[in-house]
């Protein structure tokens, strides 16, 4: 979903859904990921109880990150519309992602 929402009217995008849900495409959105890397900053300095059960080399590689725009909005709204015209959507793993962590996430 990331970087579309500039090319994207309302009319492409109910045309681009609709093909998905015709062809029955799958759909795996990884918004954690989306919503993560546009909060490193405050990430960073949180105090996530989880973050016990990372090691501290993947924390002080995370941390290594900086914050920037993955159209959490833009792909939220589009997973919704997908979500209600009947589209495949599947969950899968992010783990490896900066605050993903895993069985918490």
């Amino acid at each position: 979903f990331t970087g579309y929402s500039q090319f994207m009217s309302e009319e492409i995008s109910s045309r681009v859904i609709d093909l998905t849900v015709k062809n029955r495409v799958w759909n795996c959105p990884t918004l954690i990921v989306k919503k993560n890397y546009e909060n490193l900053n405050e990430l960073h300095s949180s105090t996530i109880i989880e973050l016990k059960y990372v090691h501290s080399d993947i924390k002080n590689y995370w941390r290594g990150y900086s914050s920037f725009n993955l159209e959490f909005d833009y792909a939220q709204k589009l997973l919704k519309t997908l979500n209600e015209k009947g589209a495949n959507i599947v969950s899968g793993t992010d783990s490896g992602n900066p605050y993903v962590i895993a069985g918490f996430s």
